[in-house]
């Protein structure tokens, strides 16, 4: 396996425009997964998926974990950009790299899959998020798999006992209720999204479990493919390395997820 650290992918934002890579030794699957770190939009690091990262790596699949801008300096969209700038750049390593540029799912883990669940939601026609180095580029990922995911802008809908304004959103829901939608990915679904696989721990008291039994009914309502694996005992965030049973339970069902699919 080949690792390399603090890649830069982007000309800008270069202090959290970075990502490791991990490189399978010889032939890889011809796949490869991009890994969006969570910590409330707020905090968090590409390191966290480094032992997933690794063993996806053994099984053939090449990783890039991403870094992104943080709130509350920086607002939505910012994010989305930097993921869709993510995503647009380890495609084009395609070559070099040796996978196929159209066979890369993206993981997440709440707010890591927040933002793998918009990358599906948004064409390579949709503006959100487009910058000089991604317009017209095609960051929907071939699959998503979802830890935990948080999925609503909304202000009522956000969190328990947060709301997205003003840590989140550049301005309150009231003054701006489009931007919200935009920002959702409860009202992004159009149908024709990517598979989507769902991890979610059933002692989950940040995001309850029935918050992603949600997500996945809006999905199948769209036409979608989408499935939600319950991990008994699990609480949030649990996904950030291959230790626990937890983790061993949810990393083998990604893995075979993503064989199938990708």
């Amino acid at each position: 396996m080949n690792e390399r650290f603090d890649i830069p992918y982007s000309a800008d934002h270069g202090d959290r425009r970075r990502c490791d890579l991990f490189v399978p030794a010889g032939v890889g699957s011809g796949a490869a997964v991009l890994l969006i770190h969570g910590g409330g939009f707020a905090g968090g690091d590409k390191a966290q998926w480094h032992g997933v990262a690794r063993r996806l790596c053994r099984g053939g699949y090449a990783c890039a974990s991403i870094e992104y801008r943080l709130a509350p300096r920086w607002k939505f969209p910012a994010w989305v950009e930097d993921c869709r700038a993510g995503m647009a750049w380890f495609r084009r390593q395609a070559g070099e790299i040796g996978f196929e540029a159209a066979r890369v799912a993206a993981v997440g883990s709440s707010a890591g899959a927040y933002l793998a669940l918009m990358l599906a939601t948004i064409g390579p026609d949709d503006d959100l998020g487009a910058t000089a180095e991604t317009a017209g580029a095609d960051t929907r990922p071939a699959a998503v798999v979802a830890y935990c995911p948080a999925y609503s802008m909304h202000e009522e809908r956000r969190w328990p006992s947060r709301t997205a304004y003003p840590g989140l959103m550049p301005a309150p829901e009231a003054d701006d209720p489009d931007l919200y939608r935009r920002a959702s990915v409860e009202d992004r679904i159009a149908g024709g999204e990517p598979p989507v696989l769902i991890l979610h721990g059933t002692a989950d008291e940040l995001i309850p479990i029935d918050e992603s039994e949600q997500l996945i009914a809006r999905l199948r309502a769209a036409g979608d493919e989408a499935e939600l694996v319950p991990i008994e005992g699990a609480a949030h965030g649990f996904g950030y390395g291959v230790e626990t049973g937890f983790q061993k339970t949810a990393v083998a069902r990604a893995e075979r997820y993503l064989k199938e699919r990708v």
